[in-house]
């Protein structure tokens, strides 16, 4: 007899079976598994196994990232490849194909969100990750030869599952900082299990998985702040970095001189009470002290904070599989996460122009069935279908801004923002940037993902002696309502518009309401159907 035969997802299986005479009384057993040589296909790929996914050290915990174990998978996304972070997946060049250009896939259906990936299983959830370079099967066209397939666990007639808690405490570990022994703020809590078992015996069957991350970080914000005679318009008493006086101009007062540009600087170093922007003054409100005196005769880096970022993420699965008969048997899945990122606002006034750089949210939502009908022993039936979404949102409520608090800060200016209100999204202050250290404010950057797709597939293969035929077809029905951002506008420093000398500087800009660049967000909406 043959035993340890491995069945691989997308795997082509070969097995010669021997007939063995009944009257010898000799058994040949072979205890290893054999090895697969394909003679049925020219697609390349590569399966990471369950001993594989259960045994490596996979710091993100994302079983996508497996897919780096085949030399020529690489990687372009550089930050941290966490599971709920989906350009992770999406962003990997496969066999030299172009990012984001791969099609990405769980238990076969896809996942793909335009260029980003959406739902990734747990560690503990995951069976085996298969890898192929190139797709010659028709089947798989919605990429640029690049497939990654993770393939989730079912439950079986015995009742099995894990636990598991990884953790991070400084308290349990050597002072980071002997002279202050200050305490580290670095904090890492990950828990989670599975359960697999039956519900009618060899008939129904159940696995769950659950798993759950309480993660705070550490971060700090140096920034130039305004002192309380800049805050007033002087700037007698501020410095270049030679030691000389910071001259500042008039940014109205810009004109050409041949192909020089020049302006005309403020008599004594100050600026009119007159020619102060009422917006400025009413930003200037909400703007904050120094805390320091700066690192160097400038000022530079007068504020200095440190903070806590905090990441609460679970992610949630469930999928029964049925078998209705000898011939007839599938699966029905419902799986889930979700993240949320939170920064406090770190300013001694609350200010409420305070520019969070990172809070919001990411969720994803993936169900998915699946039936197979053995017709025949030569032929099968396949019906799948699945419906996928995320949500990646920048949402922070300390900078929320309202209809009313726009004319405040605005009360001269046209109605200008009251669309941005059609998005759906929160609403925030115009976003600001100081240049030379000044920092950034408000909030130009924001983003609003929505998309969601739906798939259907129906195929039938059919064994006709040497030949492996199948015919099929797939929809993908994907929408997308994005929201996109405000650009903040700027306040250069002078300096640029004389050369590299060390006068101008970027506050009295912003005082005056001489912003270099202004741009608006926009809204993305998406209705498509691609059939295969």
């Amino acid at each position: 007899m043959q035993e340890n035969i491995l069945v691989e997802n997308r795997g082509d299986v070969t097995v010669n079976a021997v007939l063995q005479v009944g009257s010898l009384a000799e058994t040949v057993t072979v205890s290893e598994s054999p090895v697969a040589v394909k003679f049925n296909t020219t697609t390349m790929e590569l399966t990471m196994d369950n001993t594989m996914v259960r045994n490596l050290p996979i710091v993100a915990r994302n079983p996508f990232t497996l897919a780096l174990l085949n030399p020529a998978v690489v990687s372009t996304y550089t930050a941290a490849k966490n599971p709920f972070f989906m350009w992770a997946a999406s962003q990997m060049e496969t066999g030299g194909t172009p990012t984001v250009t791969g099609d990405v896939l769980v238990d076969g259906m896809p996942v793909m969100q335009g260029p980003k990936s959406s739902y990734a299983p747990t560690m503990d959830n995951t069976t085996e990750v298969t890898v192929q370079q190139n797709s010659v099967d028709a089947e798989y066209g919605h990429s640029s030869g690049g497939i990654v397939n993770v393939s989730m666990k079912s439950g079986t007639n015995e009742l099995h599952g894990t636990a598991y808690y990884f953790g991070r405490n400084p308290t349990l570990n050597a002072v980071s900082n002997p002279l202050t022994r200050a305490r580290n703020l670095v904090r890492n809590h990950i828990w989670g299990g599975t359960a697999g078992f039956p519900i009618v015996k060899n008939r129904v069957f159940n696995f769950f998985a659950y798993e759950q991350w309480r993660q705070r970080d550490p971060f700090s914000d140096q920034r130039r702040m305004m002192t309380a005679l800049e805050r007033q318009g002087n700037f007698s008493q501020s410095r270049n970095i030679e030691g000389g006086l910071r001259t500042i101009f008039d940014p109205w007062t810009s004109r050409f001189e041949g192909t020089r540009a020049v302006r005309q600087p403020f008599p004594g170093n100050v600026i009119p009470g007159a020619r102060m922007d009422p917006t400025a003054l009413l930003m200037l409100r909400e703007l904050w002290e120094p805390n320091g005196p700066g690192i160097d005769i400038t000022g530079s880096q007068n504020f200095n904070t440190a903070f806590i970022w905090r990441l609460n993420y679970h992610n949630i699965s469930d999928r029964t599989d049925f078998i209705l008969s000898d011939n007839l048997r599938g699966f029905f899945r419902y799986s889930r996460f979700r993240t949320y990122l939170k920064i406090p606002n770190w300013t001694p006034n609350n200010s409420r122009i305070w520019s969070d750089p990172n809070s919001g949210t990411m969720h994803s939502l993936n169900v998915s069935g699946d039936v197979i009908w053995t017709v025949n022993p030569s032929t099968v039936v396949n019906l799948r279908s699945n419906y996928t979404s995320l949500n990646d949102d920048f949402d922070s409520p300390h900078t929320y801004a309202s209809l009313d608090t726009y004319r405040e800060f605005f009360p001269n200016a046209t109605d200008f923002y009251t669309r941005y209100l059609d998005i759906g999204a929160p609403f925030y202050f115009p976003g600001m940037s100081v240049a030379d250290g000044g920092g950034t404010y408000g909030k130009g950057a924001w983003w609003f993902q929505h998309p969601q797709t739906n798939f259907i597939a129906g195929k039938i293969s059919k064994q006709t002696g040497s030949h492996y035929l199948k015919v099929g077809l797939q929809f993908r029905f994907p929408s997308s309502r994005d929201g996109g951002h405000l650009d903040q506008p700027e306040h250069p420093p002078q300096r640029r518009w004389l050369g590299e000398l060390p006068v101008g500087d970027g506050r009295p800009g912003r005082l005056v309401g001489a912003p270099r660049a202004v741009q608006e967000g926009y809204r993305e909406l998406l209705r498509a159907v691609f059939p295969g």
